[in-house]
């Protein structure tokens, strides 16, 4: 009792300490102990941290606590659970002062017994004061030692009020028939593409309708914002949007209007490339070409109808990609891009698989980029599972140079172990891979890409055409040498003197791999020149050319690399190019 103990010990230099973990593992009685606070010295560098806690460990509090520096504070949010083997009462979650923030995804470990699978979660916020409501989107429960996963979501502000004083819900999970009663079930994603001219950008709201069969989707118009500086020159934005199954617009889109807020201000004009609607929970995807301003000359806003489409009337937006069957009328598919086939691998490692947003952007040598919506369900992306997906780019797409890869969405456990990508270009069937062949990091990789086959990019003329685009898939192709006769609705053979049947057109099959250069490792070492202004925070790529070949890696980009006058060490796996020649 009021005693200060000291303790020196060794360990790694971690920098300025931001918070401390203290276990208790006292039991029995008089093994309650109260902590005041606890100051940690580096006694090289000097540097001080104190962490005040003034109060109580014992069971009623808790044998561990994660404390704060003195000054700053955490939100107080608690969890308890519930499973079909018991229960785990309430445990604060502790997290730094930055937890719990806008957009942000936060990961914490508790211990307790095994309470088999998770059934039910409440959840309590214990914050009081101006700016204690918090907007809680969903949680999931993983047990580290089986991988089982329990998903809760609740997607609404969680605050004290005269219904709900003590600011709790109690949630079941999500695939239960109590919770798909309750929750949203239609997800629905948009994606835009800035132009990439000078002045493209806008810093004026953007506002989107979708409407169908059963009216306009979530019964207002949607505002496209998240948490990052959106609609800039040349950026693909991603948006999600949750809608209630009582609001949705239902099948096909039968109207889109895009609309960007009237504004004075300077940089409010806006040019629109493209832009695509998923119907995530019914996997179709709707894209526009615009190619247009938005702005106080040419309007700030831009419509698309179904019915104009198929009387053929001129419109500001094109579809150029429809579900197949969706708007036959209008052409919608494939009419602008080139269809391609992608094919993922996942590794075949414990918890190797995923359920968070798989998402893609390829680049091609000319730095145009194509970033496919994939229709994507929690049945994919699993263990040892090849998952493909038939895409067709906004815009024709040159020599395909890197794939940029990163996940959307991710909670705990939902890490993806990828052990490649193979992309396709259906009409000439040149293939890329794009091999990784570990666990995806958390802000995303790009992916030197090697070609897999010598064939041209480029479709055959029309007179050489033979066969139709082939799968990457070993799937067995059936050939039908009957033809119908639409008087009798029966197959008929040809009769003395009419001219002969067309031939059934030949199934094509991917040309045959050619054999892959082995890899080898290089160490690359960066210097940057000690002059003011010289640090980058842009992405760097490397072009290696030697005698045997050439291959490209984009460089992992962080603030703290590519600083003035530093050295920058990268490990690359990379095809072997052979004696090295040149570096671009």
């Amino acid at each position: 009792r009021n005693k200060l103990d000291v303790f020196f010990f060794r360990a790694p230099d971690i920098g300025q300490p931001t918070s401390v973990k203290v276990v208790c593992e006292g039991s029995g009685l008089a093994a309650a102990w109260h902590l005041a606070y606890i100051a940690v010295t580096n006694a090289t560098t000097s540097t001080f941290a104190k962490f005040v806690f003034n109060n109580w460990f014992d069971a009623a509090n808790g044998w561990t606590q994660m404390l704060l520096p003195e000054g700053s504070t955490a939100p107080q949010v608690y969890i308890a659970l519930k499973g079909t083997a018991g229960e785990m009462g309430e445990t604060r979650l502790n997290g730094g002062r930055d937890s719990f923030s806008r957009n942000a995804v936060d990961v914490f470990e508790i211990t307790g017994s095994d309470i088999g699978a998770v059934q039910e979660a409440r959840v309590r916020l214990a914050e009081k004061g101006v700016g204690a409501a918090w907007h809680f989107k969903e949680v999931e429960v993983v047990n580290k030692k089986t991988g089982a996963k329990s998903r809760f979501v609740y997607n609404q502000w969680l605050e004290r009020s005269p219904t709900n004083p003590e600011a709790t819900v109690t949630l079941a999970e999500a695939s239960s028939a109590q919770a798909l009663a309750q929750a949203p079930d239609k997800a629905w994603k948009v994606v835009t593409q800035t132009g990439s001219m000078f002045g493209a950008g806008t810093d004026a709201p953007v506002f989107i309708q979708v409407w169908g069969p059963q009216g306009l989707l979530g019964g207002s118009e949607q505002h496209l914002d998240n948490s990052r500086d959106n609609f800039e020159a040349g950026r693909t934005d991603t948006f999600l949007l949750d809608i209630p199954r009582d609001k949705d617009c239902g099948t096909p889109i039968t109207r889109l209007v895009v609309e960007r807020a009237a504004s004075l201000t300077f940089g409010a004009d806006w040019f629109l490339d493209s832009i695509q609607v998923v119907d995530v929970s019914r996997g179709h995807t709707y894209a526009w070409r615009c190619g247009r301003w938005f702005n106080a000359k040419d309007g700030c806003r831009k419509e698309w109808s179904a019915e104009k489409a198929a009387a053929g009337a001129q419109q500001p937006l094109e579809l150029a990609e429809a579900p197949r069957g969706v708007h036959p009328s209008a052409g919608a598919v494939n009419v602008s891009g080139d269809p391609y086939c992608l094919r993922f691998h996942t590794s075949n490692k414990l918890g190797a698989g995923t359920d968070a947003l798989v998402c893609v952007m390829f680049t091609d040598v000319t730095g145009n980029t194509w970033q496919p919506v994939l229709a994507q369900d929690k049945a994919q992306f699993e263990r040892a599972a090849t998952d493909e997906f038939l895409a067709s780019s906004l815009a024709p797409l040159g020599e395909v140079a890197s794939v940029r890869l990163w996940l959307e969405g991710a909670g705990l456990g939902d890490a993806w172990h990828l052990d490649r990508l193979i992309l396709q270009h259906l009409p000439s069937q040149r293939s890329w891979e794009f091999a990784l062949r570990d666990w995806l990091p958390t802000q995303g990789t790009t992916i030197a890409a090697k070609v897999l086959n010598d064939v041209p990019l480029r479709p055959p003329p029309p007179s050489e055409v033979t066969s139709s685009p082939a799968k990457l898939n070993d799937e067995p192709q059936r050939e039908v040498h009957s033809q119908t006769d639409p008087s009798q609705g029966t197959s008929s053979a040809p009769t003395p003197g009419s001219p002969p049947l067309n031939p059934p057109p030949a199934i094509a099959h991917p040309p045959p791999l050619a054999p892959l250069r082995h890899e080898t490792e290089y160490e690359v070492e960066v210097v940057t020149g000690d002059k003011y202004g010289a640090g980058t925070d842009s992405r760097v790529t490397l072009l290696l050319t030697g005698s045997a070949g050439n291959a490209s890696h984009t460089l992992e980009q962080s603030r703290a690399l590519f600083e003035r006058g530093s050295k920058d060490r990268f490990r690359l796996r990379l095809p072997d190019c052979g004696d090295l020649q040149d570096v671009k």
